[in-house]
């Protein structure tokens, strides 16, 4: 079910930015584990009305991995200063307390019906792809 995502961030102040759903919490050794699906839109909270997302972020829980699956964002390392362009399909790695701030965009593409099952994969010709039969 998709939740506002809120959190306290140590180095800015607290944000809800965009809805989550958690896929799984804790990790199977006891450890850290969050994986889940962020989304932004129009309508979604701490959104603009475009659908744009105003986010300073210091990945507070620990070192992030994203996997951007729709839309682009545009993100200016805070230190640096360097940008950097992320599109559909991109990964990206945020270590913990790394400030990164940016403006995600892309409205959700409108559904289509149907009765087929559907697979998608990031890589468009991976070589050990079985797929679903």
């Amino acid at each position: 079910m998709w939740t506002p995502f809120d959190w306290e961030d140590p180095f800015h102040a607290p944000q809800s930015k965009g809805e989550v759903v958690t896929i799984r919490t804790g990790g199977a050794t006891g450890g850290t584990l969050a994986p889940g699906l962020w989304r932004m839109g129009p309508g979604i909270a701490g959104c603009n009305d475009d659908g744009t997302c105003d986010i300073v972020y210091s990945a507070p829980s620990g070192d992030e991995t994203m996997v951007l699956l729709e839309g682009s964002a545009e993100v200016p390392a805070t230190k640096s200063g360097k940008k950097y362009h992320f599109k559909a399909g991109d990964i990206l790695a945020h270590p913990s307390t790394s400030t990164s701030s940016g403006t995600p965009s892309g409205t959700p593409p409108s559904g289509t019906k149907g009765d087929e099952l559907f697979f998608g994969n990031i890589d468009d010709n991976p070589k050990d792809l079985t797929p679903f039969t």
